[in-house]
């Protein structure tokens, strides 16, 4: 099935292809199996429980973000009184936060979480699950403005408008300056990545009680900590900070953070829920209401703030 296809609603085929040709263009293709697994959700609540099995019991959730309701969901499943407590005052979502403009559905902007990478197989399985329409995020030209030191410029694929405007501002290193961005960026980015192999980049999306020491030595630094190391100048971060205020909000954060965006390929080829992201936490509240076929129950209580978790 053509890919050209796939800006609207794309089919799990369509969408796992993308993934793959994507690993294949950052030539570590043989991650793609363990993505797909360690992202896909576990089996069905009922290969381990049989429905109704726990009516009768209270289960309390706390937070009603996306794994709150996705936990009330599928342990609605099993019969039980579910409880979901959240302290914001009137909405669910979470980190999920679209704020609609002069009460239109139209006109819209997301305040928190924005994109779907085709990777996050779990999240499209609730997606098609409610039926929810998808479209690309991703730009077929990536030529638009960026304004940096009171300078307007095309953000190019090469990056070259950043060397020949913003290089002679910023007090790079002779390797820096002799360096093309693009090639600047990445190995800023992606040197402490590349070096784990495959066994230990699946690391990154697992809980496990002792890690690899090559890897859990690199999460205990920052992004900043790794520039560094790599012997990249001040000028460097500086310079990054100014086109690209994603990673200059992430300085003083683990490099595991951007290591698990490489990873999974969070910035390519990404979707949107059409009309919202709110829309999917939405669909499970709906759902919730449903009486047909016989479920537990679900309540949500809003401005809960937790104090304490006492035993009685």
């Amino acid at each position: 099935m053509a890919l050209r296809d796939a800006f609207y609603n794309p089919t799990d085929e369509q969408r796992q292809n993308m993934l793959y040709q994507s690993l294949e263009l950052s030539e570590r293709a043989e991650d793609y199996d363990n993505i797909v697994q360690l992202l896909s959700p576990p089996p069905d609540i009922l290969n381990f429980a049989a429905p109704m099995s726990m009516r009768g019991l209270n289960i309390c959730i706390l937070g009603g973000g996306l794994s709150g309701l996705t936990a009330a969901y599928e342990l609605r499943k099993l019969g039980g009184n579910i409880t979901v407590l959240d302290a914001e005052s009137s909405r669910v979502g979470g980190r999920v936060y679209t704020h609609y403009f002069n009460n239109s559905v139209k006109y819209f902007g997301e305040l928190g979480a924005m994109r779907i990478p085709v990777s996050h197989e779990t999240s499209w399985y609730y997606i098609n699950l409610f039926g929810l329409n998808t479209e690309s995020l991703s730009s077929p030209r990536s030529n638009n403005f960026m304004y940096v030191n009171n300078i307007r410029m095309r953000r190019d694929y090469t990056g070259r408008n950043i060397e020949e405007n913003l290089y002679p501002l910023y007090n790079l290193s002779e390797w820096e300056r002799n360096t093309p961005w693009d090639e600047l960026d990445y190995y800023a980015s992606n040197t402490m990545f590349n070096s784990l192999n495959t066994q230990q980049r699946s690391e990154i999306l697992k809980i496990l009680p002792a890690y690899s020491p090559e890897y859990a030595s690199i999460t205990k630094l920052s992004n900043r900590q790794v520039y560094e190391d790599l012997g990249l100048s001040q000028g460097f971060v500086n310079l990054l900070s100014a086109v690209d205020p994603f990673a200059a909000s992430l300085l003083y954060v683990s490099h595991d953070e951007t290591m698990s965006s490489i990873y999974t390929q969070d910035f390519f080829n990404v979707y949107r829920i059409s009309g919202g992201m709110v829309k999917l936490p939405l669909a499970f509240i709906s759902s919730f209401a449903d009486s047909n076929p016989s479920l537990g129950n679900v309540a949500i209580k809003f401005g809960c703030i937790l104090s304490g978790i006492y035993q009685s």
